[in-house]
């Protein structure tokens, strides 16, 4: 079956918005790797040094910052890929928001039982 030149101009453009929007998602995930791979490697060397692991406040720091940047670098690639037009959904991922949001919910419960007592 022969393209018309309509459908040949609609696909092209298909074709070129895929493309960006996958330079899009390389140059996100890119940025995030680094940045996560950046927090680490300080993190490593505070490690060396004498008061790095007697100071591990600043380790809990990085791995909140490394956390975040995950989650930050997955949330918008995943943003990106979904308007792309991807399907793929990570269930792990959702559980374990799902489990987040449950342990919140319960810290707040317990502090108004406490607050209340």
């Amino acid at each position: 079956m022969k393209q018309t030149k309509e459908q040949a101009k609609t696909s092209a453009a298909r074709i070129e918005r895929l493309t960006r929007d996958i330079s899009e998602i390389h140059k996100l995930v890119d940025e995030g790797c680094a940045e996560i791979s950046a927090t680490a490697q300080m993190a490593l060397k505070w490690l060396e040094t004498p008061e790095g692991c007697q100071r591990l406040d600043v380790v809990a720091e990085a791995l909140k910052m490394i956390r975040h940047s995950a989650l930050f670098t997955g949330d918008c690639s995943r943003s990106k890929a979904i308007s792309a037009g991807s399907t793929y959904r990570n269930l792990a991922q959702r559980r374990l928001r799902e489990a987040e949001k449950a342990a919140d919910e319960a810290r707040v419960a317990q502090a108004l039982r406490e607050s209340a007592a």
